[in-house]
């Protein structure tokens, strides 16, 4: 094998060490990976660290750096190993932000007030969406989905629908709560780590937080950006096991 990988490896190692030893803020003598690596997971300077799998993974290659430092013959980094340490420190050394994760404006189906209830299920079902954003303005005044209709039953104690109810009949503007759903706003520049916090239940009685709208400050009468839900925080393996 190529020693591509290992000098990949000790290159990424060096730029972790620097970002590990400035969020630790010790001082005095010689600061090193390691005794940086305990300050940060002790005073919880960086969450991924909180996970005993990703510590364990970056006191391992610590071992490895001091291998190929000393007896570089020996072994050699896998790609898989690699591509690991990479991600996790990509994520340490730039943490993601709710904008680079989310589901972009251009790309989200939405409805407005007056779409036809009929239009707009038939839609959902073909793209396989659960929720879709009711939109005025650039702006989102409220969610229509599967909940809106067991909602809407509970409420009227009927449902007959045909085709000249809209989406104005099923929802009030500024409705983004249903029976079983919740859905917040969060500012663009929220980091990852804190987006899982959003979308985790603590308890199974809690509402499950199903779509996170963003905008420029988290605020609903700011224009759409974007929107994430918890498939799109499970697309970035670090944060796999806390949803």
């Amino acid at each position: 094998m190529s020693n591509d990988y290992a000098n990949k490896f000790l290159n990424r190692f060096k730029d972790l060490e620097e970002k590990l030893v400035s969020l630790s803020n010790l001082k005095g003598g010689y600061i090193g990976y390691s005794r940086a690596l305990d300050e940060c997971r002790k005073r919880q300077k960086i969450p991924l660290l909180k996970s005993n799998d990703i510590y364990q993974f970056l006191r391992t290659a610590s071992d490895l750096r001091n291998i190929l430092s000393h007896q570089n013959n020996v072994c050699i980094p896998t790609e898989g190993f690699y591509k690991k340490f990479d991600d996790i420190a990509e994520e340490i050394i730039n943490p993601l932000d709710a904008y680079d994760i989310c589901v972009p404006k251009n790309k989200i189906v939405y409805a407005q007030l007056g779409s036809n209830v009929n239009d707009i299920i038939e839609m959902m079902i073909e793209s396989h969406l659960s929720h879709v954003p009711v939109m005025e303005k650039g702006r989102v005044i409220g969610v229509f989905s599967q909940s809106t209709f067991f909602q809407y039953a509970y409420l009227h104690k009927s449902l007959k629908l045909d085709d000249t109810f809209t989406i104005r009949d099923f929802i009030n503007v500024g409705e983004y709560n249903g029976i079983n759903d919740n859905f917040l706003f969060v500012d663009r520049n929220l980091k990852a780590y804190k987006l899982v916090q959003y979308l985790y239940k603590k308890n199974p009685s809690e509402k499950r937080t199903s779509v996170l709208f963003i905008t420029e400050h988290g605020k609903p009468d700011e224009e759409l950006l974007g929107l994430i839900t918890p498939v799109d925080i499970l697309k970035i393996s670090l944060y796999k096991e806390n949803i």
